[in-house]
């Protein structure tokens, strides 16, 4: 479909990049209707193979050429998401294959049209049918907030539908003890459970970790901040669509206590994150010999909470010198996923 040129960020169509807030895209109160801001080519690439449906584009003339891959992606999957709705599929994770209808999206060379101001009547209504790709002057895109990190390109997706807790890992577990030919139940498992943190940046960096260092599903406390934050993803370098990862509790009652008792009901034991005089080193062999781990962090500053440390098996500590006592959280959980999530069997190519 051709490219829809938008002169103003004052379009309607613009709101979800303009004036709404993270609170509003979100749409706590229908999250089938929740939205999230997926920012530069390397994201939303990574978005589309996690499975992520995209609504709309949002982009300079300067990145045409460059994000003409990503775009024909885009409305691939927007194909095939109109499809699965007629069909009545359900949207799921994974990569979108390209349906026959996609595959003839743009023109001869690949590339599409651009309509000018005369034509955006008659291009909103071809997008009715597929994902509306809007190009904006830069002049006009630099006044979007923090423009200038998204490399000149954003997409509005869908946010996804969350499992259960149990529904992600019973879903891990068969994955990995059908690769393994084993018993779903004797599959090595290891998850970071992250506590009341409210810095998108430290959260973002965690799911980058997670996805480097092997960690298996990340599991969100209601106190913590969305990983579909926009500055989370940016961080995240889209990794957050590479990590299995849902919320545990979805309401500051559900956690830590009721939250615990479903960990350990999985068969986990939890390793808190902290320091007290009863805890042990990251290196002590009874975390190493624990066939499923959940690992717990904190909230920056003030660490866990101590209901939580209370009711974890093992308090656990990163041995430091020179008489440094603590580590960043995103510092701290890279440390612990390397020490503990069997980065040694990674072999760089």
């Amino acid at each position: 479909m051709p490219y829809i040129q938008i002169d103003s960020l004052d379009d309607p169509r613009l709101d979800a990049y303009a004036r709404l807030t993270e609170a509003q895209l979100r749409n706590k109160l229908e999250p089938e209707k929740g939205i999230f801001i997926a920012e530069s080519i390397k994201v939303i690439d990574r978005a589309l193979e996690g499975g992520m449906v995209p609504v709309s584009v949002l982009m300079t003339p300067h990145w045409l050429d460059a994000a003409a891959d990503v775009v024909t992606r885009i409305e691939a999957a927007g194909v095939a998401a109109k499809a699965n709705e007629r069909t009545g599929a359900a949207a799921g994770f994974g990569s979108i294959e390209e349906s026959d209808e996609a595959k003839g999206t743009g023109n001869a060379e690949g590339g599409h049209a651009v309509e000018g101001a005369s034509g955006v009547e008659s291009a909103r209504g071809a997008a009715d049918d597929g994902v509306p790709i809007f190009v904006a002057p830069e002049d006009e895109l630099k006044k979007l907030t923090g423009f200038a990190l998204t490399r000149g390109i954003l997409c509005a997706m869908r946010r996804p539908q969350l499992p259960s807790a149990e529904e992600l890992i019973d879903q891990i577990a068969r994955e990995k003890s059908a690769a393994m030919g084993c018993a779903p139940e004797d599959v090595r498992l290891r998850v970071a459970v992250l506590e009341g943190i409210v810095d998108h940046t430290n959260v973002g960096a965690i799911f980058r970790s997670t996805a480097a260092l092997g960690v298996d599903a990340v599991l969100v406390t209601p106190t913590c901040c969305d990983p579909l934050y926009r500055r989370a993803v940016r961080v995240s370098m889209g990794t957050v669509f590479q990590v299995p990862w849902t919320r545990i509790g979805e309401n500051v009652h559900e956690w830590p206590a009721a939250g615990l008792e479903r960990l350990h009901a999985l068969g986990f034991k939890t390793a808190a994150m902290a320091l007290s005089d009863d805890s042990i080193p990251l290196g002590a062999s009874q975390l190493a010999a624990c066939n499923r781990l959940a690992l717990v962090f904190g909230t920056e500053g003030d660490g866990l909470a101590q209901q939580t440390i209370a009711g974890c098996d093992y308090t656990v500590r990163i041995p430091m010198k020179h008489h440094v006592d603590s580590l960043n959280v995103a510092a701290a959980s890279a440390v612990a996923f390397w020490e503990l999530c069997g980065c040694e069997e990674i072999v760089s190519i």
